[in-house]
């Protein structure tokens, strides 16, 4: 009969243990807590030994499979066999072999359940390992939250007793910045009360008729009654006695007859003028912000050009100051429109040259002869340089008989180019074009003299000063904006911001948004070399004046001889007043005017004296006539038969003057 063997029980179970012992996890034997289980052997020595097991059991493992394969053969073998001894043998070799086999399998279930084990005692000493290490970092973190916390308490308690601290010192200190801050207060509200008292007008009174009458200094230098005080009592504290000094003429006094007194308001120590020494520079006042003296250096910055709005202060805190320190400079200083009163002191004194006050159109024609004059006198200049081997005027030898430095000094230099201007528009208006070209090109001739001198009078020791009254782009031009760019600047209080900044070259950036619009008399704001600040001009007296030409010796020398004679050939100061009594009248003494009534004569001269300057460009009547009358338009028939023609037959009788005659007989045509 066929046996037929399978594979035998125990080795299926081995190998479910096997199996079993293998997908065993760690995590699975490890529940109990770490302090309830005994002490364990050292896992290392726990795993070499299972692996070892391990081994042995699939040593087992293959020896019973190769059992088996030995009884499935002998089985076959014995079903080959027809005798029943071998049939036998081959029972009894498989019944060993399964025997063996059996034994092998109960062996290997031993192996696999020690492994199984020693596999659950590995994890279970990996899980207490881990649990002690958890609990080990657990506690050092909850040490180092503790000591953070401390040290957050601690900084905390620092910072609480700081802050402490600083409130402490706070409360014990504010009584004394309270009192600093009232301190500060009463000076900037005393300074200021201060300014507001020294920049307003001063107030005088004089007796008329019985009554005192409040006065105010005028921008022109004279004085006018204070509008809304017509007569005040002795003791109104708006009013103050006026010096004797200033008083003239009889003991019944008027506005009229009271000697200018500029304002003086804020002004510069004029002791610190006194005393500077410095051949090559000028003061020009303080600078508010550092207090320190504001220097025109002549080296570097020869010219100076001053604007600003009439009774600001560009005359006598301005250009007065800065000729007199050229003139204490040993340079000859030549001042010309000079106005007023402002340069009475400098009358007299020995290198100066004053011009007779003409008015704005009839400084035309001379004043651009005498700046021609000067250009040429520069190139004179130039080749006494070049003989003599000096490379600037500063340098010549006095063994070269020279003369020393020039300033031209022109005071309102805009009303005499603006009166050229409105005549030539005069003249075109009138149908005179030859005429309104003349004027036209005397104005841009006087520009283009003065662009000529800035650019090259330096090295020959020739300087400018120039005045302008609020100087707007408009109204200077083109050749006005270049002057300026050659020219150090300052400018007084200006009606328009923009004005003054684009004149001065001054932004925001600068602090000054407004530029000199809205400064007080005697302030400017200052250009020079690009160095910008805001200063206090000197305002000195005549009486200052007197006293600085006395105390500062010149030597004397006159001007060159071709500048001399322009200047000789200048017309006679006019007298602007027409005589009180026709008895004071002083009259030519020609018979063809006898006739005429002595206020006609008189009216007639000072027309002559006006008209004489342009009579050889004028082409009619009509230009004459409002050249004379100063108006726009095409004057009257009346006008021209009572104020021309009686001029124009003065100048002929009394100069015999051919332009004239010419005129004149345009009346009979």
């Amino acid at each position: 009969m066929r046996n037929t063997q399978t594979l035998p029980y125990p080795l299926l179970v081995s190998l479910l243990l096997l199996l079993l012992a293998a997908c065993t996890t760690p995590a699975a034997s490890g529940r109990g807590a770490p302090g309830d289980m005994p002490a364990l052997p050292d896992p290392a020595v726990q795993a070499t030994l299972g692996a070892r097991q391990a081994q042995d059991a699939a040593a087992t493992y293959d020896a019973a499979l190769a059992a088996t394969q030995q009884v499935i053969q002998a089985t076959e073998n014995a079903r080959s066999q027809a005798t029943g001894t071998a049939a036998a043998v081959a029972t009894g070799k498989a019944v060993a072999a399964t025997s063996t086999a059996a034994d092998l399998s109960a062996r290997g279930t031993q192996i696999a359940l020690v492994a199984t084990e020693t596999g659950h005692a590995i994890a279970n000493a990996a899980t207490v390992t881990h649990q002690a290490a958890a609990v080990q970092a657990e506690m050092t973190a909850q040490a180092i939250h503790m000591g953070n916390a401390q040290m957050l308490q601690e900084a905390e308690r620092q910072r609480l007793a700081a802050q402490q601290q600083r409130q402490e010192t706070i409360n014990a200190a504010l009584p004394y910045l309270l009192a600093a801050v009232a301190l500060a207060v009463v000076i900037l509200v005393g300074l200021f009360a201060f300014l507001m008292v020294r920049s307003r007008n001063p107030v005088f009174h004089v007796e008329h008729l019985g009554t005192k009458i409040a006065i105010v200094p005028t921008a022109n230098g004279s004085y006018a009654p204070l509008p809304g005080l017509p007569a005040l009592s002795g003791n109104h504290v708006a009013t103050r006695a006026l010096p004797a000094t200033t008083l003239s003429g009889p003991s019944v006094v008027t506005p009229s007859t009271i000697t200018a007194m500029p304002q003086r308001s804020p002004r510069a120590s004029w002791q610190m003028f006194m005393r500077h020494q410095d051949p090559a520079t000028v003061p020009l006042g303080v600078n508010e912000a550092t207090g320190q003296p504001v220097f025109l250096n002549r080296l570097h910055n020869p010219h100076l050009l001053i604007a600003g709005t009439t009774g600001a202060g560009k005359t006598t805190a301005g250009l007065a100051p800065f000729v007199a320190g050229n003139w204490g400079n040993q340079a000859h200083v030549v001042v010309i429109n000079g106005r007023g009163s402002d340069f009475a002191p400098f009358a007299g004194q020995p290198n100066l040259t004053l011009w007779p006050s003409l008015r704005p159109l009839a400084l035309l024609h001379p004043l651009a002869d005498f700046l021609s004059a000067l250009v040429e006198e520069m190139y004179r200049r130039d080749g006494v340089l070049a003989r003599t081997g000096a490379s600037s005027w500063a340098q010549l030898p006095a063994q070269a008989g020279e003369s020393g430095e020039l300033l031209i000094a022109i005071d309102e230099f805009l009303t005499i180019v603006g009166a050229a201007r409105e005549a030539a528009e005069l003249a075109r208006l009138a149908s005179d074009p030859e005429t309104a070209k003349n004027l036209a090109y005397q104005a841009t001739l006087l520009w283009l003299r003065l662009l000529t001198l800035t650019n090259e009078g330096r090295k020959y020791g020739l300087y400018l000063a120039v005045t302008m009254t609020d100087p707007t782009r408009e109204a200077i031009g083109d050749h006005g904006m270049r002057l300026r760019r050659q020219m150090a600047t300052i400018g007084f209080r200006m009606n328009s911001p923009a004005s003054s900044r684009a004149f001065l070259d001054v932004s925001g950036a600068d602090g000054l948004a407004s530029g000199s619009a809205g400064l007080a008399n005697g302030r400017f704001v200052y250009n020079i070399s690009g160095m910008v600040g805001t200063a206090v001009g000197f305002f000195p007296d005549p009486a200052d004046l007197y006293h600085f030409f006395d105390a500062r010796p010149v030597t004397p020398h006159p001007l060159p001889e071709a500048l001399a004679a322009t200047v000789a050939a200048l017309p006679p100061q006019a007298d602007m007043a027409a005589p009180t009594h026709p008895a004071e009248a002083v009259y030519p003494p020609y018979p063809s005017l006898l006739h005429t009534p002595p206020g006609l004569i008189s009216q007639a001269a000072r027309d002559g004296q006006a008209l004489r300057p342009y009579l050889a460009g004028l082409k009619s009547l009509n230009a004459a006539g409002s050249l004379l009358n100063d108006v726009s338009g095409r004057p009257s028939g009346q006008f021209l038969q009572e104020r021309l023609k009686p001029a124009l037959v003065w100048l002929h009788e009394t100069e015999n003057n051919p332009d004239a005659v010419r005129l004149l007989a345009r009346f009979s045509e």
